[in-house]
């Protein structure tokens, strides 16, 4: 790594320990992405105290890396507008073309910084698709009345789905590793439990279920998905 350049997604606690252990071997840059500019100032501030004499650029970043380019500074409820919607909806469903993936946020990142490495440490379970989990705005729907109009209901449902979003993510960081040569991208990564096990009675106090809260598990089967994703672009 020496003289190379080092792009971190997720510059949170795993993050900044990549950070930390990258500066041993003397990178050219380290640019620290977070999902928004305090937090990434945080981690800069951080990283730049344990510098200890290291000549290294110590940039940041910020933005969600799971929408398009022109979506990655919204907070969640602009992301729920009408206009934006309809946006996700064709970044997530339109037939797959370069134009579409050169949209991304995540290859505007690779192409602006041209990382010779990328350390993932992005909580993709939590975060992805911007969605608590995959029960909670199925649930909200389903408690509506008969008489309400289902058509904003419906464009969440495709934006909240997580497949599609993973999906597009692979796609999209598939391409930048190869467009822009970088040579190694590590993803950090748990099954979306921490180790836990289903027999432990914990929620997010979405609702009161014996054990592990559908909510929870949910977040085990995203986390499933990018592994696998992963692994079929590994080979």
């Amino acid at each position: 790594m020496k003289n190379k350049t080092i792009l971190i997604l997720g510059a949170g606690q795993i993050g900044e320990a990549c950070a930390l252990k990258s500066i041993k071997n003397n990178p050219k840059r380290i640019i620290l992405h977070t999902l928004t500019k305090d937090e990434a100032l945080v981690a800069q501030k951080n990283i730049q105290e344990h510098l200890d004499g290291h000549k290294i650029d110590i940039k940041i970043s910020w933005g969600n890396a799971l929408v398009p380019k022109l979506l990655m500074h919204l907070d969640r409820e602009e992301l729920h507008l009408p206009e934006n919607r309809k946006k996700l909806i064709e970044y997530y469903y339109s037939y797959l073309n370069d134009s579409l993936i050169e949209g991304s946020s995540l290859y505007f990142l690779v192409k602006k910084w041209k990382p010779d490495y990328i350390f993932d440490g992005i909580n993709t379970a939590t975060v992805v698709g911007y969605q608590d989990d995959p029960y909670s705005l199925p649930r909200r729907i389903l408690n509506k009345k008969d008489n309400q109009d289902y058509s904003d209901s419906a464009e969440d449902l495709l934006v909240s789905n997580i497949v599609p979003s993973l999906i597009r993510f692979t796609q999209a960081l598939k391409k930048s590793l190869q467009d822009f040569n970088v040579r190694c991208y590590v993803k950090i990564s748990t099954t979306g439990l921490g180790g836990m096990g289903d027999n432990l009675f914990y929620t997010h106090g979405d609702v009161n279920e014996p054990c592990m809260s559908s909510g929870i598990l949910g977040k085990v089967a995203e986390a499933g998905i990018i592994h696998q994703l992963f692994w079929s672009m590994s080979h």
